[in-house]
This record gives C-alpha cells, structure tokens and sequence, in this order.
C-alpha cells in the first residue's frame, strides 16, 4: 500500500509548505557525492556493527538518515544522526521515530588514528537492516590571517611608497611608519621604515606589513600584531614601469 504524509494546520492561515525526500529502499548499494554519500546496506546484529568510517581530516560534521527494519519482528524506525569530532574525539546523538515501543538501534562513536567509525547496535535481536544516507560538512577553509591594504596592477606600476598611520583607539596607541615597495614581476620587496610608536605594549608596531603579487596585483598587506581594534590611513605614492 501507500504510505502518506499528513499535515494539519492549528489556524485557518494559508501555509506555503516546502519538504526535501529522502526515500531508501531495504537495499541500497553506495555512491559518493562532494557533499553527501548513500551507504551500503547493513545487517546490524546485537554486537556493535560499523555503518561508516570517514577520515577527521577530510569532515568536521556528519548528518545521517537512518532506516531501519527487522523481519521477524515486523518492525521499522527511522534516525536522524549527528557525528560531530575535533580530530581527537567523537560525538554522537540521535532522533528517531519508530513503529516499536522503543528504538530499534543504538549508535556509538569513536575516533582512531584519524577514523572516525560511526557504529549501530540492534534492540531487535539478528538481522536488522540498515540503509543511511549522509550529508558530511567540509572541514572550513583556514580565513587568511592577513588583510589587504591595497593593490595596483603589476604592469602599470613598478613601485610605491605608503605613509601609513595605524590607530588602536581602545588602548590608546598610535603608530607612523613609511613603507617603500618595489615588484619584478613575479615577486614584491617592501622595506618598513621610519617608525614611531606612541606607547610601550608593540614597540614593533601595531601591524606586520607584508608585500606579494597575485592575480597580476601587487599587494600591500597587513596583520595585526594583538588583539587592538586597529584603524589604518595610508598617503601613497606610485612610480610607473
């Protein structure tokens, strides 16, 4: 027979409903996306049964959907599951509806060497069939440390020299220095110079200056040497190749 889903709303407001489906079937052969994996099918007995491994290097979280069956039992439960690891431990919870009195599995975790194994334990006996699929989350992308000053074209010019001033309003210190720049085509040379600090706590300056070139630009870049809240203003001047 049909299986329906049913929707009753608590007013008489016109509701505009939106669902994404997820149908497995009671045998299910993987298949590996960028963003999501379909699982093989399991037999998930009494003991401890491995659903999925992925490496900690490659994911930081790791969503499920879990169907379950038992045969003998006639019984079936579905499983959203949520794996979450820093790279030294794992973690595991899970929500389910099921057309027993309780769950049919238990889910545990644990990290090894860099695996992390997502493993299933039957509460129906024997041969318990499972299919899941994922959605795994890429580790994020490191956010470059520094912050681009500014850029020019390579081919226009051959040089610049910044009068910069750098402002750490909550701490009350200010810096001026004078920066001079100078590319070959492939890489870019700077010179830090002439600089003078209001205060004590970055003798080195507020800000690191650092120079490359990328995408055709040289660029003038800058990484804050503390936690200040920094405003920077910059005099340029620029020399043609």
């Amino acid at each position: 027979g049909n299986v329906r889903l049913l929707a009753n709303a608590p007013t008489s407001v016109n509701y505009d409903v939106r669902m994404y489906r997820i149908r497995l079937s009671d045998s299910e052969t993987a298949s590996l996306g960028t963003y999501t994996k379909l699982l093989d099918t399991v037999t998930v007995t009494s003991d401890a049964t491995t659903v999925d491994e992925f490496n900690s290097d490659d994911f930081l979280g790791v969503n499920y959907t879990v169907i379950a069956y038992n045969a003998s039992e006639g019984t079936a439960s579905a499983y959203d599951v949520y794996v979450a690891t820093e790279k030294v431990t794992a973690a595991v919870c899970s929500s389910f509806v099921s057309s027993k009195s309780g769950p049919m599995l238990t889910f545990d975790v644990e990290h090894t060497n860099g695996v992390v194994t997502l493993s299933a334990t039957s509460n129906s006996g024997g041969n318990t069939i499972v299919n899941a699929y994922r959605w795994q989350l890429p580790e994020p992308t490191a956010a470059d440390p520094f912050k681009v000053l500014d850029s020019w074209a390579k081919a226009t010019y051959r040089g610049a020299k910044y009068f910069i001033t750098v402002s750490a309003t909550n701490l009350g210190e200010y810096n001026a220095q004078e920066v001079a720049v100078v590319h070959n085509g492939s890489d870019a040379y700077n010179t830090v110079y002439n600089l003078i600090t209001t205060g004590d706590n970055y003798p080195e300056g507020l800000i690191t200056i650092s120079t490359d070139v990328a995408s055709n630009l040289v660029r003038l870049k800058a990484v804050s040497n503390g936690e200040a809240v920094l405003k920077v203003t910059m005099v340029r001047h620029r020399t043609i190749v």
